[in-house]
């Protein structure tokens, strides 16, 4: 690339990258409701939680009882929270939210997780303001970044971009940088140490990622034996080493969190009746991930043996993403309604889209009627987020939810707890609002809340209540 085009290109990386704050910025207000609370106290409690429980590293908080905090295993492998609350929560605790009022309370928690969120997604701004001063007569130029603009407002990425949560803004990063070191590397002098790393970051991850990415490689393998390409194969190999050691290294950080995340795995798969009802009731959220690869998978399939040869890292990430999406849609696990675990895969999808569609050949009416698809669906996208706003109801977790009925309920909540020494069964971002208050958190459910205080204090029984 010469040096004018270069310029040129990182102009438009840093207007696409303020784009991509602006367009954030009247969510990151939003009430926290959820076990969103739990994560923000990550990077926001003036003491970290891994300070004050006995192994030392990041628990959620799940009740505050006269003063005293009590915090539950992750179940999950334990690096992203360790991201999360001595990476960027150095940062959240900085910014001193808790002298602040609650609308700065929600802009810190939220900016938190969304410039996490904001680095993995660097790399699918960097491309399309490549692709944008790309000046070959092929070239896609405005396809790719419509492409991004509509991948990155689609409800699914702005609510994850904002959630305090492990999937949309550690679970980005981590694909996002992985996605971006794959498809740049490729071809490349560095391609090796590329596939190496980009494993790694996804053996961080979560389980289910290994797992997906990992029969992806492998299937990339075996196309390329049976077809007799040799070009790249050395590159899916180094990627399962770099997964066997970035799983070995998630391991080693906390045994016990990483047989915890494998039993959750286990307990969620075994439940699953294969109806796929989850998915379907989240059809609005997912269908933008299902797109994104439908157009990954035709575009490979249109030069499968040139993509094989040439681009084994695009076509891992265009599996693996598949992997995870059908994985998680076939586990029919609905959570709290905001389907964040596709987030990853969505940005995984997107790198592999356009790099298959930098390889294709272009003609003038095939651009043209390309970017008059993708914005044809960027206007839902627009529509989405105009609506929310108006509504003022929730983007992320409970979606749809009004934000104002949850800040009156914790209201009353808290007065509650103040007035007549009670324990709400409530949000665990009630701590946020009104920190000195007991609650139990209420994704504890009542059962659980009730066992948590039996064992604590058989006498706080009473003084339980349910919002």
């Amino acid at each position: 690339m010469r040096r004018s085009a270069r310029l040129g290109a990182a102009a438009v990386f840093i207007g696409f990258v303020l784009m991509l704050g602006l367009s954030r910025v009247p969510f990151l207000s939003n009430t926290l409701l959820g076990e969103e609370g739990m994560f923000a106290a990550l990077v926001l409690s003036p003491t970290p939680p891994s300070a004050e429980v006995p192994n030392g590293l990041p628990q959620q908080l799940i009740a505050q009882i006269d003063g005293r905090r009590f915090y539950g295993v992750f179940e999950h492998p334990i690096v992203p929270y360790l991201v999360m609350e001595r990476g960027i929560g150095v940062l959240g605790r900085a910014a001193h939210a808790l002298e602040g009022d609650f609308t700065y309370r929600n802009q810190v928690a939220r900016g938190c997780f969304f410039a996490l969120f904001a680095v993995g997604v660097l790399g699918l701004l960097w491309l399309a303001a490549i692709a944008l001063v790309d000046t070959r007569a092929s070239a896609p130029t405005f396809v790719i970044p419509a492409f991004v603009l509509y991948v990155l407002t689609t409800p699914l990425l702005l609510g994850a971009s904002i959630q305090p949560q492990v999937d949309g803004s550690v679970g980005v990063m981590l694909m996002g940088l992985a996605a971006f070191a794959m498809a740049a590397g490729q071809g490349r002098a560095l391609d090796k140490p590329a596939f190496w790393l980009a494993g790694i970051l996804i053996g961080l991850g979560r389980i289910e990622w290994v797992i997906a990415f990992a029969v992806a490689a492998l299937a990339v393998v075996i196309a390329q034996v049976a077809l007799a390409e040799r070009a790249q194969r050395l590159q899916p190999l180094l990627f399962l080493a770099g997964l066997a050691v970035g799983s070995a290294l998630s391991y080693l950080a906390s045994p016990a969190d990483y047989l915890d995340g494998i039993n959750v795995m286990s307990r969620i798969s075994a439940t699953s009746n294969g109806s796929f009802e989850a998915a379907r009731q989240q059809r609005p959220l997912l269908t933008p991930a299902l797109l994104t690869a439908a157009a990954a998978l035709a575009f490979s399939a249109v030069r499968p043996r040139a993509v094989l040869g040439r681009a084994s890292g695009t076509l891992i990430l265009m599996l693996g993403g598949l992997g995870v999406i059908l994985g998680f849609a076939a586990s029919n696990w609905s959570g709290d309604g905001f389907p964040r675990y596709y987030a990853p895969a969505l940005v995984a999808l997107a790198v592999a889209v356009i790099d298959l569609a930098g390889r294709a050949s272009w003609t003038s009416p095939g651009r043209i009627a390309a970017v008059l698809l993708i914005l044809a669906g960027l206007w839902p996208n627009l529509q989405f987020a105009r609506d929310r706003l108006a509504r003022d109801v929730s983007i992320t977790s409970l979606p749809g939810t009004s934000l104002a009925a949850m800040r009156a309920q914790m209201a009353t909540s808290a007065a509650w707890a103040s007035a007549e020494h009670a324990i709400p069964l409530e949000n665990s971002s009630i701590w946020l609002y009104y920190p000195s208050i007991s609650f139990v958190s209420k994704d504890l459910g009542l059962a659980g809340a009730k066992e948590l205080l039996a064992e604590n204090n058989p006498a706080d029984l009473a003084r339980l209540r349910v919002p």
